[in-house]
């Protein structure tokens, strides 16, 4: 897992050739520019998800975890937590891994660590991962977050 501020981003672009597009494309995003639905880049494999809601509670949340795309979060506006925890270490699987979704599923287990999100920052999730993310921090709150998939694995 990976935490900073979209300022920090060329420090992180030798990891995988196609993270570059996605901080690139992060840079053009404002509240007020702000596109809907689900864009794919120039990378196969490579797309962005727009997001906007109200961050929720804990209440019936699941981790997920995935095998073959990182999750890069940017954060447009507003703020949430995102549960993380090592995948290895989940008590209770909901959902055995499954290819169609690219996701297993599996309880929130009240050790996992808290990360606020906060707007301007981005968070890589690799495989290992697993998270929660849309949760409130202090308080619900209204939020614009876009989701990053890259392939890494095929």
């Amino acid at each position: 897992m990976i935490l900073d501020t979209l300022e920090n981003y060329p420090l992180y672009t030798s990891l995988h050739p196609g993270l570059q597009q996605f901080f690139e494309a992060f840079k053009q995003c404002s509240p007020s520019q702000y596109p809907q639905g689900k864009e794919h880049l120039e990378e196969e494999d490579a797309f962005l998800i727009f997001k906007e809601y109200e961050s929720k509670d804990t209440k019936g949340a699941l981790m997920e975890a995935h095998n073959q795309y990182w999750d890069i979060m940017y954060m447009v506006e507003g703020e949430e937590t995102v549960y993380v925890k090592p995948r290895k270490q989940l008590k209770t699987i909901v959902q055995e891994y499954r290819e169609s979704g690219d996701a297993m599923l599996a309880e929130l287990d009240e050790d996992c660590t808290p990360v606020r999100l906060s707007a301007g920052q981005f968070l890589i999730l690799f495989p290992e991962d697993a998270h929660c993310p849309e949760r409130e921090c202090t308080r619900k709150q209204q939020v614009k977050k876009i989701i990053g998939k890259l392939r890494f694995a095929k």
